[in-house]
């Protein structure tokens, strides 16, 4: 009699737990856009990542890669005591289609000839954050121009910066066998426009490393 209580009592049981629904998982959720890759890094790949109008642009100098990141001074030479002046670039080149794809160039660093200090360049380039606006002549903004797949440059200098910032966050100095050089990281947001037409593209989430060498 026990015996068969006891096996009444556990029958319902077992079929309350069989009927027993699991709690629902709930999907990880994808980011959209995709959150720009941070690993770009000083000591690693070079080149630059940013959301463009929602979608992800990723320019990677690395092994396998058909980007170069090619360095450049301009400027104008004087004769001390009056100073010259020097603006250094720095450009993503795709050799395999004969596209330049991304240039950064920062101005004016004023010195006295012939030669540029490597001190007084990488204070140039120290962590801080600085104004968009024209490099050369004179100037002392930062000028960035994304190209397209299509060959059509988009400029800083073409379009309202308004509340966009540039940030240099990280640098490594040194000198090799060409002279002094400083690579730069820098996190922007930036508004590229198109001079000839006035249309626009609104880049976040950017992260830059690029290479800018004093050529002894």
């Amino acid at each position: 009699m026990h015996r068969s209580l006891l096996l009444l009592g556990i029958v319902p049981f077992l079929l309350l737990s069989s009927c027993k629904k699991e709690d629902p998982v709930e999907p990880t959720p994808t980011p959209d856009p995709a959150p720009v890759d941070l690993d770009l890094s000083i000591t690693g790949a070079e080149g630059v990542r940013m959301i463009l109008d929602g979608t992800e642009v990723s320019l990677v100098a690395s092994d396998g890669s058909d980007l170069l990141t090619i360095p450049e001074t301009f400027g104008q030479t004087a004769t001390p005591p009056a100073l010259s002046q020097r603006y250094y670039s720095c450009y993503l080149y795709n050799g395999a289609v004969d596209l330049e794809r991304f240039r950064m160039v920062k101005g004016t660093l004023s010195y006295e000839a012939p030669q540029v200090i490597p001190d007084a360049m990488y204070g140039f380039f120290a962590p801080a954050a600085y104004s968009y606006g024209v490099a050369t002549l004179g100037g002392d903004g930062i000028e960035l121009t994304y190209t397209d797949a299509t060959g059509t440059p988009w400029r800083t200098t073409c379009a309202d910066q308004g509340t966009n910032t540039f940030t240099i966050v990280e640098v490594e100095n040194g000198t090799d066998t060409s002279g002094p050089f400083v690579i730069v990281k820098a996190d922007f947001t930036a508004t590229f426009g198109n001079c000839a037409t006035g249309a626009t593209k609104t880049a976040s989430d950017g992260v830059l490393v690029l290479r800018f060498q004093e050529f002894l």
